[in-house]
């Protein structure tokens, strides 16, 4: 019976971590809708410098100031899309977790709801 308890909370600290990450995933893809949706200001307001090759990459240009056209968008759209996948991923183990976890809580064993508020 002292195992389960431990292995609720475990389960339980990995549901906040999971809802952590959730956000933190949430903040990437904001941040990649934003690059998306500003990359034709940040082209044309930024001009190329010779020290900024990997900010050019991320821009779709290339490093002798000519732009890629939509080879750098097929890759943002990728990145995007990988970052929306994972995002599914985590939703899911989040979900499926907080029903195992809401089981748990309605077996109405005191010991094991004590480990949920722990």
């Amino acid at each position: 019976f002292a195992l389960a308890w431990f292995i609720v909370v475990l389960l339980v600290i990995t549901y906040h971590f999971l809802r952590y990450y959730t956000t933190v995933v949430e903040d990437k893809i904001v941040e990649m809708n934003g690059m998306l949706a500003f990359a034709d200001d940040i082209e044309e307001a930024a001009p190329l410098t010779e020290g900024a090759p990997a900010a050019a990459r991320r821009r779709g240009r290339s490093t002798d100031g000519t732009t890629s056209g939509k080879h750098g968008v097929v890759l943002a759209l990728r990145e995007k899309m990988k970052w929306r996948v994972i995002h599914a991923l985590i939703s899911a183990s989040t979900y499926g977790l907080g029903l195992l976890l809401m089981l748990v809580a309605m077996t109405y064993n005191v010991l094991l709801f004590i480990a949920l508020m722990v």
